[in-house]
């Protein structure tokens, strides 16, 4: 058991009855499996006998090296190291044995240390977006579809992206790199994709014009995991507050004709002004023209008719 005092580091909030630890020391102390007390505001009687072992070695170890001269620091340790072990050795005043003794007699009811050391994580809060999938330094981790709109904890370390609500797990990660922005487990996906067909947002395009309904659809059928082109067409969709109706049609209109598909694609035309230049004119099909394709056959044809 940890009785700390109640500094920023350790306590998010100090309460009488009701201590919030932070996520890093809360973390810390499941890691060694101990339970933390933290003392009262102003009760140093909470944790007495650590007040009370401060006392002692300040009189017992620090007092008598005031006036001693130590030629280093090795010197310095290797006394330490001897008056703590005198110390521990010395009988208690008031009952039988010693500190030694003590810890003896303590020794086979502790746990053994962690195996492994602990890991420093990083915590984020994150609230789940539409599409299921929390930020995490510009790369997008699934939960659970139920969990979307919901606050949650974020742990990361060297390997892991942990989600936690209230403390428990709800999705675990393998970090991966940061080319691959959308790290999806199709466990956390609702049956049939229902998420992704999210009526606001093809009515919204819809309300815009077909070539932006057109768009938002080629957007869901060219991703993997079509939950992940929410955010896409909500960019797409965002443009017409900067842009207007009409410019945002004809630039989608534009972007199909392309095969540029994409948000930042749709922005880009919008932004170099090239909505209104013409579009690449249609393939024609007629008796008296004649495409690359006869003009390639028959230089292939005289070509082996030469040979």
């Amino acid at each position: 058991m940890g009785v700390p005092d109640n500094p920023k580091a350790l306590i998010a909030r100090a309460d009488r009855f009701e201590p919030k630890l932070t996520l890093l020391y809360a973390d810390f102390a499941c890691h060694h499996g101990i339970t933390i007390i933290p003392a009262r505001v102003r009760k140093p009687r909470d944790k007495a006998t650590v007040e009370g072992a401060v006392k002692i070695v300040e009189m017992r170890i620090l007092a008598t090296a005031r006036d001693r001269v130590f030629a280093s620091l090795e010197a310095l340790n290797v006394w330490l190291a001897e008056a703590v072990v005198a110390l521990n050795a010395a009988p208690f005043q008031k009952r039988v044995g010693s500190r030694q003794s003590q810890l003896a007699e303590e020794q086979p009811q502790l746990s053994p240390l962690a195996a492994t050391r602990f890991e420093i994580p990083t915590y984020l809060v994150r609230k789940v977006a539409r599409d299921y999938h929390v930020d995490v330094h510009r790369q997008y981790y699934s939960v659970p579809w139920q969990r979307a709109g919901q606050t949650v904890d974020v742990r990361l370390t060297r390997n892991h992206v942990e989600v936690l609500i209230h403390d428990t797990r709800i999705a675990l990660h393998r970090r991966m790199p940061s080319s691959q922005r959308f790290v999806t487990d199709p466990e956390h996906m609702p049956v049939h994709h229902q998420a992704f067909r999210d009526p606001k947002i093809l009515q919204r395009a819809a309300a815009i014009g077909p070539a932006t309904l057109a768009l938002i659809d080629a957007l869901f059928a060219r991703r993997r995991h079509p939950e992940q082109a929410i955010r896409s067409a909500q960019g797409v969709l965002g443009l017409r507050r900067d842009h207007g109706a009409g410019a945002l049609e004809a630039a989608c209109a534009r972007a199909i004709a392309l095969e540029s598909i994409g948000y930042e694609n749709v922005r880009r035309l919008l932004q170099v002004g090239q909505v209104q230049v013409p579009l690449p004119l249609p393939a024609v099909s007629h008796e008296h023209v004649r495409g690359g394709d006869y003009y390639g056959a028959s230089c292939t044809a005289e070509v082996a008719h030469a040979a």
